[in-house]
C-alpha cells in the first residue's frame, strides 16, 4: 500500500492521537514519502520496519524515514494504543536556520544504522507525551497561529530525539526474536542485492527451505508477498537514484533489477502515481 498524503498543501502534517488498533484495524503494509513518528502509549505487538522486526510495548518510539517499508502487527489480546505523526520533511527543512545541523538527523541516524526504535527513559517518555498532548490540543482548538505552534512543537520534538540519539548512539536497541535466522538473512540479502535474481525459487534455495514454507512465513511476518516486497524495495531505490544521479531510466532500471525499461516505467508509475522523469524533475532541490 502506497499511503497518500497531500504534498501540495501548505500544512504537510497529520497527527493521529492515541488511536487503538487491533490486528483487524491495522493498515496493511505501506510505504510513503512522508516521515513518520510512532509512540506507543499502551499495548504490545511487533513492528516490521525495513528489514527488521521490533517489539512494540509501552514507551516505544519509532522513527520511520520517507520511503521506508513498514507495518505494525498489534497483539490481539493487548491491542496497541499509539500516536503517529506524519509530515513532509521539506516543511521542516524550510524552517531551519543552521545549514550544518538538521533536526531531521535523527531519521538519518536511524536509516544509517538500520535501527528505527528508540529506548527511552521515564523522563524522556513524559516529555514526549507532553509534546504530543500540546500538538493534539493545537490541532483540536485551531486558535490563531496553531500551525506555527504545531511546527515549533514538532521541531522541539525532533531536536530532542536527535540529541538523544547522538548521546545514545552506541547503545544497542533490542529487536524481536520472532523471525527465524533464514528470514533475517533473506531480508538482508534482498536489501544488498536488488539487481540480482530475487525470485522465490532463488531465495528459498539460499534459505534452504521449501517455496511454500518461504512464502507462508514471509507473508506472515512482513504482511507482504515476496513479489510485492521486492518490487517496493526496487522502486524506493530507483527514487533515490533518480534524485542523486543523472543516470538514464534504462540504467536505473538495470541497477534496480527490473527486467525491462517498460516494466520499470509501468511499476514506478503504478506505485508512485508519476513517471520516473516527472519524479526526478519535481524532487531535485
Amino acid at each position: 500500500m502506497d499511503k497518500k498524503f497531500d504534498d501540495n498543501g501548505r500544512y504537510p502534517y497529520h497527527l493521529v492521537y492515541q488511536d487503538t488498533k487491533s490486528p483487524q484495524r491495522e493498515l496493511p503494509d505501506h510505504v510513503h514519502n512522508w516521515f513518520e513518528l510512532v509512540y506507543v502509549h499502551h499495548g504490545q505487538g511487533v513492528f516490521f520496519i525495513n528489514q527488521t522486526f521490533y517489539d512494540m510495548n509501552e514507551g516505544s518510539l519509532f522513527l520511520i524515514p520517507g520511503d521506508t517499508i513498514h507495518r505494525a502487527f498489534p497483539d490481539a489480546d493487548a491491542p496497541v494504543t499509539s500516536s503517529a505523526i506524519f509530515f513532509n520533511a521539506s516543511w521542516i527543512r524550510q524552517g531551519e536556520q543552521e545549514s550544518d545541523f538538521s533536526v531531521l538527523r535523527c531519521f538519518e541516524l536511524a536509516a544509517r544504522n538500520n535501527r528505527y526504535r528508540l529506548s527511552l527513559s521515564n523522563e524522556a517518555r513524559v516529555l514526549i507525551v507532553k509534546h504530543l498532548q500540546f500538538m493534539h490540543e493545537e490541532q483540536l482548538q485551531q486558535k490563531p497561529g496553531y500551525r506555527q505552534a504545531t511546527f515549533l512543537h514538532l521541531q522541539q520534538f525532533l531536536l530532542f530525539m536527535t540529541r538523544h540519539m547522538l548521546d545514545q548512539n552506541k547503545d544497542q536497541v533490542p529487536t524481536s526474536a520472532s523471525q527465524p535466522l533464514w528470514m533475517k538473512e533473506s531480508l538482508q540479502y534482498i536489501d544488498r542485492n536488488l539487481s540480482a535474481d530475487l525470485r522465490l525459487a532463488s531465495l528459498c534455495k539460499k534459505a534452504s527451505v521449501t517455496p511454500s514454507h518461504f512464502s507462508r512465513v514471509f507473508r506472515q511476518l512482513t504482511g507482504m508477498t515476496l513479489t510485492d516486497y521486492v518490487v517496493a524495495k526496487r522502486v524506493v531505490y530507483a527514487k533515490e537514484l533518480l534524485i542523486r544521479t543523472d543516470d538514464t531510466s534504462h540504467d536505473i532500471a538495470v541497477q534496480c533489477g527490473f527486467e525491462s525499461s517498460s516494466y520499470f516505467f509501468k511499476v514506478f508509475k503504478k506505485l508512485t502515481g508519476v513517471t520516473p522523469l516527472h519524479y526526478r524533475k519535481t524532487n531535485r532541490f
